[in-house]
C-alpha cells in the first residue's frame, strides 16, 4: 500500500503499488456523487451514459494500481488525476463502451 499521491516511491523501487477502491472512493467522498450520477442516469436513460473507470483501474482484489511494475507504468500522478500512460490504459475498454452504446461507429 502506498499514498496515491507519491506514485515515484513506486517507481524508484520498481515494485507494485496500489490503493484500496473502496477505501479511495470513501477518503474521496465519492460515493454521494456516484449515488447522484445514478439517480440522474435512471431519469434520463435514453441519452446519458457513464463509464466507469475504477473498474477498469481497479481489477485484482478492489485493489487499484498507482503504478504498475510489469508495464513500468505510472497510473496516477497525484490523489486525484491520471498520467497520460494511466489514461492510455483505459483507451481500448472506453472505445469498447462507446461502440456498445452506439456512440461510436
Amino acid at each position: 500500500y502506498v499514498e496515491r499521491d507519491q506514485p515515484y516511491k513506486c517507481l524508484i523501487q520498481k515494485k507494485n503499488c496500489s490503493v484500496d477502491k473502496k477505501n479511495n472512493i470513501k477518503d474521496r467522498k465519492l460515493y454521494e456523487m456516484f449515488e447522484m450520477i445514478n439517480d440522474y442516469k435512471d431519469k434520463n436513460s435514453n441519452n446519458f451514459f457513464t463509464y466507469d473507470s475504477f473498474n477498469i483501474l481497479c481489477k485484482n482484489d478492489n485493489q487499484c494500481l498507482v503504478y504498475d511494475e510489469h508495464s513500468d507504468t505510472i497510473i496516477f500522478r497525484d490523489s486525484d488525476h491520471l498520467t497520460y500512460e494511466g489514461v492510455i490504459t483505459l483507451l481500448s475498454s472506453f472505445k469498447e463502451f462507446l461502440r456498445k452504446n452506439n456512440l461510436l461507429n
